[in-house]
């Protein structure tokens, strides 16, 4: 948890990756 999540690439894979696991 640090700049990355700050990044926007990984910003959209993070949003995708959990809302695939709020979906499950």
């Amino acid at each position: 948890m640090t700049s990355i999540l700050l990044s926007d690439d990984l910003s959209d894979l993070a949003r995708i990756y959990f809302t695939i696991i709020s979906l499950r």
